[in-house]
């Protein structure tokens, strides 16, 4: 299981970080919701929704897939645990399914 928490190493680029994952695809537990896909992931972590602090999984992608000029963007992406049927993480080839429990214990 690859390791939801480890920090991203460095390309050789500067101020360019390499990501974790190529992407990953949320399978959700409600038959009629579309998978969701992220492309160029760097971590998935346990984290709350602001306000109501109730657990979430944050999909943290990478700032630097979107050609923008100064600051870089990271999309928030925050989803209920208990509405995530599986994941698919994919690092080049290889393709490994996961629960949100699997992923968030590293």
């Amino acid at each position: 299981m690859p390791e939801s928490d480890h920090s991203p190493g460095s390309t050789g680029s500067p101020g360019r970080r390499e990501v974790t994952y190529d992407s990953v695809t949320i399978h959700y537990r409600a038959e009629e919701e579309e998978p969701l896909t992220v492309e160029r992931v760097h971590r998935l972590a346990d984290s709350s929704f602001p306000g109501s602090g109730e657990r979430a999984l944050q999909v943290i992608d990478d700032p630097w897939k979107k050609p923008i000029r100064g600051l870089f963007e990271v999309d928030l992406i925050l989803i209920p645990p208990e509405e995530i049927s599986h994941l698919v993480l994919r690092e080049g080839d290889k393709e490994t399914t996961a629960t949100v429990e699997e992923v968030l214990s590293g």
